[in-house]
């Protein structure tokens, strides 16, 4: 090729990477490769033309557009998008995945992005397999081997988060309802195993740990904001609105070019409407005019449109497109995060101790989100900024981190909050502690006092009257006398259903009873306490230790405490 004037050599953009002491370094490599992309462009049509002659169900490679609505299929830079099943080698485990896929496709569990990630964790059953037997068949799936061999297997090479325990875990459960027919037998996994996943998922120590580390610093910010005139203007505007409204990276790259309007109804705002793919829904954003930031947000949307008409001369799709071939698409959180990186590098641009930080769009949404909660707002308003599908992932984010936990403190005796600064903050403690009475949430027959501090959550879900944080008066009485009645007749039935399952040889289902039973036992003594006391006193206190009966009724032995009692 050389020989008739063609070069075989690609340029590369320049790449970030670790010199011989570590430290990071702009350098710029050439490639020298054969140019086969149009053999592979023939190869990959052949292959798609022979995979859609086939039903849907048994092919090995199908187009996004054949499984999702356009509008949620992001756009791909050369070729349409697509999956493919050839990474699993074992056809009876093909099988099963692509059915199982589908399945979950069909009922809407499954959204375009996280496809690929969780193909890719399916086949980590196959690897595991394979490493354990030379010709893997379904009789080596059994409950021993996923619940011991394949679950340390994963904990051992440290897999991250907890889904590729449990996406394994649901497709064997789909095989052996569904798939029996293909020789998959009757396998019962508990979903209690979870518990022993080691990697950092939410809820866990580990991934909190984790997402305090991908909050970008505030001396990063300042030094970002500070030279913020010497980036690529697109660049720019893409971290002022990053850093502003704490939008997911792909939801800012795919802004549409009319994502800002007037507000019909106030003219003090503007509505910012953009597509969260996580969620699958439209969020609407109010900007007030007046506020700092939000006058910010609007004025960099404006400028963003105005350059686009200008480069474009219409009005495009998005409001960050970017040209391929004759057609648009948008820029990508990876192209953009990259060259951001080498803009800090060449700035300069380091933490305190000197290191350089590795810039990501998501930090960008953590530190959005954590300074939300250190001005005040609530989580229902923070859940609402972030676009969180629920509360629970609003305090993963914020407020289990550790210096927000220390604006949530009390200072002991003093019933105050102390900031991480060691001052007291009389606004946190107006907004999340109060008295016992206003304390106090509503649950089925009376009050909880359990203290509202952010992230605190009770983990006593149905035991409440068996909890020290349970409050009660004469106003539910009624309510006590009804669940007194309801409770013996629970605990009736449980001793028969015992019964029966020791006589049917039924172990396990009778030690699952008899955990039951224990606990309508404890609910019993406690309800018997509150209604006693409250017929004495007039209302009840969890910690109230009166009318705890010693021994049981008979003189034998004594029931088993209840919690909290």
């Amino acid at each position: 090729m050389n020989e008739v004037g063609l070069s075989t050599t690609i340029d590369t953009p320049e790449a970030i990477t670790r010199d011989e002491s570590g430290s990071r370094v702009i350098t710029r490599h050439n490639y020298r490769c054969q140019n086969s992309m149009p053999a592979n462009e023939l190869a990959f049509i052949l292959v798609l033309l022979r995979e859609r002659m086939k039903p849907l169900e048994r092919r090995d490679l199908i187009l996004m557009r054949d499984l999702y609505p356009e509008e949620e299929i992001a756009e791909a830079p050369r070729r349409e998008s697509y999956i493919h099943f050839y990474g699993f080698r074992l056809d009876w485990l093909r099988h099963a995945a692509r059915h199982f896929i589908l399945s979950k496709i069909n009922h809407r569990e499954l959204r375009p992005t996280s496809l690929p990630g969780f193909i890719s964790r399916l086949q980590l059953l196959e690897t595991c397999l394979r490493e354990e037997h030379a010709d893997p068949q379904i009789e080596h799936v059994t409950e021993s081997f996923i619940r011991e061999r394949f679950l340390n297997w994963g904990n051992t090479r440290k897999c991250v988060g907890k889904n590729w325990y449990a996406d394994v875990c649901n497709l064997v459960r789909y095989a052996s309802c569904y798939l029996a027919d293909r020789g998959w037998p009757n396998l019962m996994l508990d979903k209690r195993d979870l518990r022993r996943v080691e990697g950092m998922w939410p809820g866990g120590r580990g991934y909190q740990l984790k997402v305090t580390e991908r909050t970008i610093p505030d001396d990063i910010i300042e030094q970002m904001f500070q030279k913020l005139d010497s980036l690529d203007p697109v660049l720019k505007r893409l971290l002022i609105l990053g850093r502003y409204t704490g939008m997911r990276s792909a939801d800012l790259h795919a802004l549409d070019f009319d994502c800002l309007k007037d507000d019909p109804d106030d003219p003090r705002f503007m509505i910012l409407t953009f597509y969260q793919s996580k969620v699958q829904r439209w969020n609407t954003k109010p900007l007030l005019r007046e506020d700092a930031a939000h006058a910010l947000v609007i004025m960099t949307i404006r400028e963003q449109q105005t350059e686009v008409r200008q480069q474009w001369e219409h009005e495009t799709k998005y409001l960050f497109p970017t040209r391929t071939g004759d057609g648009e698409t948008t820029l990508t959180g990876g192209y953009t995060r990259d060259a951001i990186k080498k803009w800090m590098l060449t700035e300069g641009i380091r933490t305190k101790d000197g290191v350089f930080w590795e810039f990501g769009w998501h930090g960008l949404r953590h530190f959005h989100g954590t300074e939300l909660a250190l001005q005040g707002h609530d989580i229902a308003l923070i859940q609402m900024e972030l676009g969180h599908g629920s509360a629970d992932m609003t305090m993963v984010y914020i407020n289990r981190r550790l210096h927000l936990k220390k604006k949530a403190l009390l200072e002991k005796g003093g019933g105050r909050f102390i900031d991480i600064k060691g001052q007291v903050d009389n606004k946190m403690a107006a907004l999340a502690v109060r008295r016992d009475a206003t304390l106090a949430v509503d649950v089925p027959g009376g009050l909880c006092s359990l203290p509202g501090q952010l992230g605190e959550w009770c983990e006593h879900n149905r035991a409440c009257m068996t909890c020290i944080h349970f409050r009660a008066d004469v106003d539910q009485l009624a309510f006590f006398d009804q669940e007194y009645a309801a409770i013996t007749d629970t605990i009736a039935r449980l001793k028969q259903e015992v019964a029966e399952y020791r006589q049917q040889g039924r172990t396990r289902m009778a030690e699952i009873g008899e955990k039951r039973l224990a606990h309508n036992q404890a609910l019993f003594i406690n309800l018997t306490t509150i209604i006693a006391t409250i017929k004495a006193e007039g209302s009840y206190r969890g910690d109230t230790r009166k009318y705890q009966r010693p021994t049981g009724s008979n003189g034998g032995e004594a029931h088993p405490q209840a919690p909290g009692r």
